[in-house]
């Protein structure tokens, strides 16, 4: 029938339309979340950073993100020639690792930097409180030299990091409602490992695992200006650092000569000193962890005196190391 034909006629065109419609593109598939993007009240972290420093920025900071961030360091020239020659002699080429930090604190623009392609928010937000605390020390701080020596660069970074550290403890203890003030974490510093401190790892590596000891010690002693004290008379070993009591008394490591008969026998057989300086307890210890446990390794701590060292290399191109330590 005539109805019948309309209706097939119109089921055609029907299927043609669809047919002829363009086909929409493939969407990509993925498993993975949307990126979400924190946000930080930057001004309140910098009242808690100066709350629980207790002292005031003299200087406004800026609190920034970065998404080319870069965790430097500032192991340059004379520094650097010693890093290399102690990673090749004692770690075979490959340098001990330092926990990246999550944020820096940038001395010239006086600006935190926090890395904007980080995930671990919970670390971010503690690493900005950590560097804060660092930025207020460092702008009261007597002015710093260039270490001229992996060890002076490892005490350099533990004075810097080590308040910084002791700060973002008490701040993420109180943001777990945990009743612990600087006095009780000063007593107790190995409550350090119960705070959950996201993945800043603030426990790891010498400069922030010893400089936050450091810094209980000398608030345990006299409060921030105990602290304060490390700030303008710093020190430049070490073994001050893991020796707090010795650096509060004044007590520095001895120095070395190397006996004159050694110095001349070296010279006739015709070799030159190219390098000399310091190991020091912070890389002895981390060298003797490849051997034993680490805790067993950080208790050389106690026994270390002072150490020399030096590269000689002879014109046929041999090469000796001589290092001697001092034990108690």
């Amino acid at each position: 029938s005539s109805r019948m034909t309309r209706l097939l006629l119109a089921l055609i065109l029907l299927s043609a339309a669809c047919e002829s419609s363009p086909k929409p593109k493939d969407v990509p598939q993925t498993n993975e979340a949307p990126r979400v993007e924190p946000k930080f009240d930057t001004d309140a972290l910098i009242q808690q950073a100066e709350l629980l420093r207790d002292r005031e920025f003299p200087k406004p900071v800026t609190v920034e993100r970065d998404d080319a961030f870069e965790d430097q360091t500032g192991c340059e020239q004379q520094c650097a020639a010693d890093k290399a020659l102690l990673t090749k002699i004692l770690f075979a080429g490959k340098p001990p690792v330092e926990p990246a930090r999550l944020a820096r604190f940038v001395p010239a623009e006086n600006k935190v930097l926090w890395d904007g392609r980080a995930t671990d928010f919970v670390g971010v937000e503690i690493a900005i409180v950590a560097e804060l605390a660092s930025a207020l020390d460092g702008q009261v701080a007597a002015p710093t030299t260039e270490p001229q020596s992996w060890d002076a660069y490892l005490a350099q970074s533990a004075v810097q990091r080590g308040a910084g550290v002791f700060v973002a403890s008490l701040y993420t203890a109180r943001k777990q409602s945990r009743r612990v003030d600087a006095g009780r974490l000063a007593m107790r510093p190995e409550g350090i490992f119960e705070l959950q401190l996201g993945h800043a790892r603030f426990v790891d590596g010498f400069a922030t695992r010893e400089g936050f000891a450091f810094a209980a010690a000398l608030f345990r002693g006299g409060g921030w200006s105990g602290v304060e004290l490390a700030l303008n008379e710093p020190p430049t070993t070490t073994h001050e650092i893991v020796r707090p009591d010795r650096y509060l008394a004044g007590d520095r490591p001895g120095s070395w000569n190397w006996p004159a008969e050694v110095v001349a026998s070296r010279k006739a057989g015709g070799y030159t000193v190219e390098q000399s300086g310091i190991v020091g307890p912070a890389v002895f210890v981390e060298w003797l962890g490849q051997h034993v446990p680490n805790h067993v390794a950080r208790s050389a701590y106690v026994a270390f005196e002072s150490d020399i060292y030096r590269s000689l290399e002879h014109p046929d191109g041999h090469w000796v190391f001589e290092w001697v330590s001092l034990w108690k």
